[in-house]
């Protein structure tokens, strides 16, 4: 729900592929005062390195031959 406070482990969302998707996927979107934007623009680099990039090499890429 908008304006929800989350904490660490608190589900945000989750993945499907209903419909017309090609594959599992989830739309993320930000908004400010009711206003979309582009969330690069808020993302610091080297904070997405660091905690997220990092995090996801762990992972198998998708389509990727296991």
């Amino acid at each position: 729900t908008a304006g929800t406070t989350l904490h660490r482990g608190d589900v945000l969302g989750k993945t499907g592929d209903t419909g017309l998707a090609g594959g599992d996927h989830l739309h993320f979107s930000v908004m400010i005062h009711g206003v979309h934007v582009d969330p690069v623009e808020w993302w610091d680099a080297h904070w997405i390195h660091d905690h997220v990039e990092t995090r996801l090499a762990a992972f198998p890429r998708a389509g990727a031959a296991h």
